[in-house]
């Protein structure tokens, strides 16, 4: 068994390496010795006991990855917006589908990033799953998560806040578990927001006048 922390000594003669798969301790730094490897394309980090922010060198890094797993980390900050794009997950999906469809997965579960979910996710070509939860994400749902076609999404154990999008995806076709933990989330298909409340059917139900039963009650 290996121990120790993986440092850039250790991969000197490995110019052409193509996968690095680790679940063990490589430090609290993101790996510095990753702007060397060029040829990855399967990057595996869980529990690596990273604690800082995804570094941008990094995320621009000119990669076309297959995989990329950082989750069950310590990684702080904001989920990278522009980049990270081009460094989704690509699972083959041939076993699970039976054809030859790629499924696109970003995954950073159980972190421990901040701030606004970026509106950029949405135009993500061809994202599948996002799975964003166990972190400090604040503010509200992207109504387009609705709108996307096939597309699941984790949001467990987070800070999000306001209404759920209205929409066929999150109000019939969900779990309601995917929004547990987020205790100011309201709406379809959690209990219903404060200040939203629906008019009875004898409130809403108009007489043969037009008017409400309430209506009619005040004149008598």
């Amino acid at each position: 068994m290996w121990e120790g922390i993986v440092k850039e000594s250790h991969l000197l003669d490995l110019s052409n390496l193509q996968e690095f798969s680790v679940g063990m301790k490589l430090g609290t730094e993101f790996p510095h010795w990753l702007k060397d490897q060029n040829e990855l394309n399967n990057i595996i980090f869980n529990t690596t006991g990273i604690s800082n922010v995804v570094a941008d060198w990094f995320v621009k890094l000119d990669l076309k990855l297959d995989n990329l797993d950082m989750a069950y980390n310590n990684l702080t900050g904001k989920v990278p917006k522009a980049q990270i794009s081009s460094q989704l997950v690509r699972v083959d999906s041939s076993l699970a589908r039976g054809n030859n469809e790629i499924t696109v997965i970003l995954s950073v579960r159980n972190n421990k990033f901040l701030g606004h979910i970026s509106f950029k996710v949405c135009s993500l070509s061809g994202l599948h799953i996002l799975d964003l939860s166990i972190n400090n994400l604040c503010g509200s749902i992207l109504s387009c998560f609705g709108n996307l076609e096939g597309f699941k999404v984790e949001l467990t154990h987070n800070k999000l806040t306001g209404n759920i999008p209205t929409s066929t995806q999150f109000q019939t076709k969900v779990d309601p578990i995917i929004f547990q933990g987020n205790v100011a989330l309201c709406g379809p298909p959690l209990s219903e927001c404060v200040g939203d409340g629906t008019t009875t059917t004898s409130q809403s139900r108009r007489n043969d006048e037009g008017k409400t039963d309430d209506e009619d009650k005040l004149k008598k």
